[in-house]
């Protein structure tokens, strides 16, 4: 009678434990299955905004600061992209150019302007600590290129 009791109690045991692991696996895989879904829909929210970004540079002419802050500020990032902290559009600037380019920023109010080889041209938005908007070297970033 023992012996029947404890491989009853044995049996109950191994199914309960066993519907336990399946309902377990089921919540994990469900919850990997919706970050996954989360993360694939603020990527697409990422190149959405990337493509608005060549639109908008592909429909204008010219583009200046001014252009590219209402740009910036109409798409609404802050509330549709919580997080970003800024966008921004980079020049390579060619060893030729440089000097030109420079003169250019400083003129439009970044005296700390000297990265040698590229610039975040157009960043909204702006950093006002040490210019650290011009310092990210997109160009040198082996992930990017």
């Amino acid at each position: 009678m023992l012996i029947i009791s404890l491989l009853i109690t044995f049996t109950a045991i191994i199914y309960v434990k066993s519907e336990i692991d399946i309902k377990s696996e089921t919540e994990f895989r469900f919850e990997c299955k919706n970050i996954a879904n989360k993360i694939e829909i603020r990527l697409h929210a990422h190149a959405q905004l990337l493509r608005s970004g060549v639109a908008f540079f592909m429909a204008s002419d010219t583009v200046c600061r001014e252009h590219w802050k209402n740009f910036i500020d109409q798409s609404k990032i802050d509330l549709n992209l919580p997080g970003i902290l800024g966008t921004g559009f980079s020049l390579r600037i060619p060893k030729d150019n440089l000097s030109e380019h420079i003169q250019k920023i400083r003129k439009e109010g970044y005296p700390g302007q000297t990265h040698e080889k590229e610039s975040q041209y157009f960043r909204q938005p702006e950093l006002s600590s040490s210019f650290a908007n011009f310092k990210f070297p997109v160009f040198q970033n082996k992930i990017l290129n």
